[in-house]
């Protein structure tokens, strides 16, 4: 080993010294199991062509948390939303919630979170769209998977039927905001009854109370509607 060192250091492969050969071959294993995972996927992010490898986290059979593998060079902020085509040739939203450090490693590994819903809501008569993961108080497995990492959702704890949703942190979603889910076969309404945006840095939490959907056609400022505005 000692004389294969030697050699790879006159021919100056992967790096001038021991650790930067180390790294550097890891890096190389790294893209040549790139060309052949069966996981491999490729993605735009910031007008560039990402190639990684998007695997199964853990024992998590329903793909909500998955591994996503990319070269050292490439890094994503905390709550970035990366659109990722699945086998269906359809593209699946993913926002990136954490990275795991691993030491002397080839690549960088993220822990992904698919999101599921799309929610509505109006600041300052603005319209507002965010993706997000809503589950109910009734699916817990990743609650506890997120709490026993980041102390996530202490807030929400004394109600455990509420609902709850994880998405890019947003500064102007407060308590009591009304929000509408619009799915293909239903729409629902919530209110925002508190948040978190300290536990993961990016990301943020909510828990959320169904209310009865409100009656939100603005009424034109009309001689005949004065009855209407309770003038």
């Amino acid at each position: 080993m000692e004389y294969f060192d030697i050699y790879k250091k006159r021919l100056n492969r992967y790096g001038l010294d021991y650790q930067s050969r180390v790294q550097g071959q890891r890096e190389h294993l790294f893209d040549l199991y790139l060309l052949k995972s069966v996981y491999r996927v490729e993605f735009n992010y910031n007008n560039e062509k990402i190639v990684g490898s998007l695997e199964r986290y853990k024992q998590d059979e329903t793909q909500t948390l998955q591994y996503l593998l990319v070269p050292i060079g490439v890094t994503f902020p905390i709550g970035t939303i990366l659109n990722i085509e699945s086998g269906q040739n359809k593209e699946i939203p993913w926002m990136v919630y954490w990275l795991e450090e691993i030491k002397a490693s080839g690549y960088n590994r993220y822990v992904v979170l698919r999101m599921t819903h799309t929610i509505k809501w109006k600041h300052n008569n603005e319209n507002r769209e965010n993706l997000v993961y809503l589950f109910g108080g009734e699916n817990s497995s990743l609650k506890d998977e997120i709490q026993s990492r980041s102390g996530a959702f202490t807030l929400y704890a004394e109600n455990q039927n509420l609902f709850s949703l994880i998405f890019p942190i947003e500064p102007d979603l407060k308590r009591d905001t009304y929000i509408k889910i619009d799915n293909s076969y239903t729409l629902e309404s919530f209110v925002v009854t508190g948040y978190d945006t300290q536990s993961t840095p990016g990301v943020m939490y909510a828990s959320l109370d169904p209310v009865p959907i409100r009656n939100e056609t603005q009424i034109e400022n009309t001689e005949d509607s004065f009855w209407l505005r309770g003038e």
